[in-house]
Formats: C-alpha cells, structure tokens, sequence
C-alpha cells in the first residue's frame, strides 16, 4: 500500500456562490481511495478571504477502442462567498490516492 499525491494549479474564474467543474487525468493511478480539496492561491493573507470547497468528486471510467479504459476523476468547487461577494480565478487542487 501507498500514497500518491498531485498538485495541480486551475486558472479560471468561478464568481460568488458559483460552482465549476473540471477533470483530472486519464490516470491509472487513480484507484483505492481518494481525497481532493482545494486552496485559494488569491487573497490568502490579504483583507479578501476566500471559501472554496470540493462539492462533489467523482471517478469515472471511461472505454477505449481497445476495450481497455482510462480513469478520470470528475470535480466540482464552489465558492463559497456570499452574493455580491469576490469571485475567485486561481487555486491550487492537491489530490491524494491510497493505492491498494
């Protein structure tokens, strides 16, 4: 057993109470059991505080020609800020799997 780890730097905006969703991989690694979870990489430290959470993650396979299949993960954040609050264009996705 082991533990891989990811970090992955998102660029785009998700404004105040708004969500988005992204996908990481295809990766084969991404079997037993994971965690996700998200940082602002814009305010920390400043009079801006942001509140970004992993709302859903999900792994999903996906069927090559083949017959074998990649492995993505499929994520969704919210921002947490209120309406009329600060949206958020950057943070940093630190994934992590416990391999069997």
């Amino acid at each position: 057993m082991g533990t891989i780890c990811f970090k992955n730097y998102v660029t785009f905006f998700i404004p105040a109470s708004g969500t988005a969703y992204f996908a990481q991989g295809p990766d084969d690694r991404f079997h037993g059991a994971v965690t996700v979870t998200v940082h602002p990489t814009e305010g920390v430290g400043g009079l801006a505080t942001r509140y970004l959470e992993v709302r859903q993650m999900a792994t999903r396979r996906q069927i090559r020609p083949a017959g074998a299949y990649d492995t993505f993960l499929d994520i969704v954040v919210r921002n947490n800020a209120p309406v009329g609050g600060t949206g958020v264009s950057s943070w940093v996705v630190y994934t992590s799997v416990v391999t069997p």
